[in-house]
């Protein structure tokens, strides 16, 4: 995947997990610490981490040439804006792939989801549910997860 997207990524944006060397990351959240960078790993890659909701972010992105992940998704909307509408449609539907994770036990995203990935212009490509049995996380509602492989262009 030349380009990853993420948005939602807290403190730690997926940057540090990536293993591959892509062209760009760009990683959005309000508690993304801004943070710009040429390499990644020791290779050549343009990173930003932005610290801003994603509805203020203007992503120019080639349509299909990104992987868009949205891990711990809880999006919440800014002033009038919806986190549902056509900019988070517009990401999903241009992107190559999309990875969604949430909680189903918190009631926003356990709304918001739905109508992802029931979206006609989607396939899933893969659906698992995980329980994380660790114990600082054991018995809140974010131990249980569900994880969705999303395919555009359906």
């Amino acid at each position: 995947m030349p380009h990853i997207v993420e948005i939602g990524g807290h403190r730690k944006p997926i940057t540090g997990f990536l293993t591959h060397a892509p062209l760009s990351v760009l990683s959005v959240d309000p508690k993304t610490p801004d943070h710009r960078a040429e390499t990644l790993g020791g290779r050549s890659c343009r990173v930003r981490h932005v610290g801003a909701k994603f509805q203020d972010v203007a992503f120019e992105l080639e349509p299909g040439s990104y992987g868009l992940i949205m891990l711990g998704y809880s999006l919440k909307p800014l002033g009038a804006r919806s986190a549902l509408g056509e900019k988070l449609f517009g990401l999903i539907d241009r992107a190559r792939i999309v990875v969604l994770d949430y909680a189903p036990a918190l009631g926003r995203a356990a709304d918001q989801v739905p109508s992802i990935v029931s979206r006609p212009t989607l396939s899933i490509l893969c659906q698992f549910d995980l329980e994380l049995r660790d114990p600082a996380i054991a018995g809140s509602p974010y131990a249980s997860r569900r994880f969705f492989v999303l395919k555009p262009g359906c």
